[in-house]
């Protein structure tokens, strides 16, 4: 069995880009690395998600590419369950949450 080798890594913030179109823009990008790497025949897969100490954390689409070598071969695309505008909100209620509670210690600090 082959080690795993990655041909490329594209890292975006998606708070500033919308998501829906990070998961359309993934399959051309992974394309174009595919024939600049000039990759020989194979399986690859490419992953849109989030990462966190290096392992993916969640992901919200993966592509499996069989590459030809120049073109693609097949092409699988399997998309996450994964709510990502849910996800946005659930974060930003989190830190609202984490910077009131941090403010009502201050508070208290100060009372006391």
């Amino acid at each position: 069995m082959a080690d795993a080798v990655e041909v490329a890594r594209k890292v975006v913030d998606p708070e500033q880009h919308d998501p829906e179109e990070l998961r359309r823009e993934l399959r051309p990008w992974a394309e174009a690395e595919l024939a600049r790497a000039k990759c020989e025949f194979g399986l690859y897969t490419a992953e849109f998600g989030s990462w966190s100490q290096g392992r993916s954390a969640y992901y919200l689409r993966m592509l499996y590419i069989v590459w030809g070598g120049d073109e693609v071969v097949s092409v699988h695309v399997d998309d996450s369950p994964v709510n990502y505008a849910g996800v946005r909100v659930l974060a930003h209620q989190a830190e609202a949450f984490r910077t009131l509670r941090a403010s009502d210690e201050r508070l208290a600090a100060v009372s006391s």
